[in-house]
């Protein structure tokens, strides 16, 4: 096996490793589905448009925090920590020097 083929094999193992593990976006799913849920039934209880507008620009806020805890509760990494295709530690922010000027 060729150095290119072997690269492309761990490619897409680091990739089925991400899927696996991030469950594939599924916890985002739900929570806007979820939320949108939320946001049809105050669109029916709530006859003030301006009322209903600050609750969907305010709720859609929400979607994020919500969908990590969606991604917790199904027992998710949504990082995929330890992946070398999620994040680092190492490559998060700029490089800091310890020389002054």
């Amino acid at each position: 096996m060729t150095t290119l083929e072997l690269n492309a094999a761990t490619l897409d193992e680091l990739r089925a490793d991400v899927s696996a593990r991030t469950g594939r976006g599924i916890n985002a799913i739900l929570a806007g589905i979820g939320l949108w849920t939320v946001f049809a039934i105050l669109g029916l209880l709530i006859s003030d448009d301006f009322i209903l507008g600050l609750c969907y620009v305010f709720g859609s806020g929400l979607l994020f925090p919500l969908s990590l805890l969606v991604a917790k509760a199904m027992r998710l990494d949504t990082y995929a920590k330890g992946n070398g295709l999620g994040p680092s530690r190492a490559s998060s922010g700029p490089s800091r020097s310890s020389s002054s000027r």
